[in-house]
């Protein structure tokens, strides 16, 4: 067997974006912290991944995560967003299977006309591993309508952010994971596409989500060309599946793939 890297992203919901009124149709038991954030760690840990990017990832809830899945070997780091706002990202990894040999926070300057930047950012970890030195830049970009022009959209002003900070397709093993917050017919995923990213569920579209019970595929793990990935199916989900759910302690499903050299 040729040597593989699993990685995984997920939007693990934060308590602080969970309004009642838009989950009528869930059990409430399981928007509760006390169920909801350890039924997290057992859904990351079953992942058996070897890097976990994660995102609205609130600190409370990031202590309870490392704590819980320390004993499944999982070590995590965190940034959290800028302008105030509660969350942030994490990134996961098995130490026994890669080594984080650097981090850092990129915060995006999307401010446009005037205004005040989003606050949002993009936790790039570097790892050694069986594949080579591994660069995973995991976000969460901002949502616009899918239709906004290329340079009024902010997720796509975060993608060029990305871009002047180094992140390239055609240099290194680079990966991008997590909520980019478009279909791939949005301005970010065009322009990710366009720059040499490669969608690996791009033969295995599936449905990642359905805020507002409006199912929708905006989680990604993007790699660069000097990889290829074999996505994991997803579980089925419609308009009308309840999330989250006993077994999906989020509205957002992780995704996971394992990654090889080309």
């Amino acid at each position: 067997m040729p040597p593989s890297i699993r990685i995984a992203s997920y939007n693990v919901l934060a308590d602080a974006y969970i309004n009642p009124a838009w989950y009528t149709h869930v059990d409430p038991s399981v928007l509760d912290r006390a169920w909801r954030w350890p039924a997290l760690a057992r859904r990351i840990a079953g992942l058996q991944a070897d890097v976990v990017c994660l995102q609205e990832v609130e600190p409370a809830c990031f202590a309870v995560l490392s704590e819980a899945l320390e004993p499944f070997g999982l070590t995590g780091v965190f940034a959290r967003k800028g302008q105030g706002r509660p969350d942030g990202c994490a990134t996961f990894h098995r130490a026994a299977s890669v080594s984080l040999i650097e981090q850092r926070t990129l915060y995006f300057s999307d401010a446009m006309d005037g205004g005040a930047a989003s606050g949002h950012i993009a936790l790039i970890c570097v790892f050694d591993s069986c594949l080579g030195p591994l660069h995973v830049a995991g976000t969460h970009l901002r949502w616009a309508p899918d239709d906004s022009a290329r340079e009024s959209h902010i997720g796509w002003r975060q993608v060029r952010a990305l871009f002047e900070a180094g992140i390239d397709a055609r240099s290194g093993d680079w990966l991008i994971c997590g909520d980019l917050n478009g279909t791939s017919e949005s301005a970010p995923l065009v322009e990710l596409a366009r720059s040499g990213f490669v969608d690996a569920f791009a033969t295995l579209p599936q449905a990642t989500c359905n805020p507002n019970q409006r199912t929708k595929r905006i989680d990604y793990i993007l790699h660069g060309g000097n990889l290829s990935a074999i996505p994991d199916r997803l579980p089925m989900i419609d308009d009308q599946t309840s999330l989250p759910s006993l077994s999906e302690p989020s509205d957002h499903l992780p995704i996971l793939a394992t990654l090889h050299r080309l």
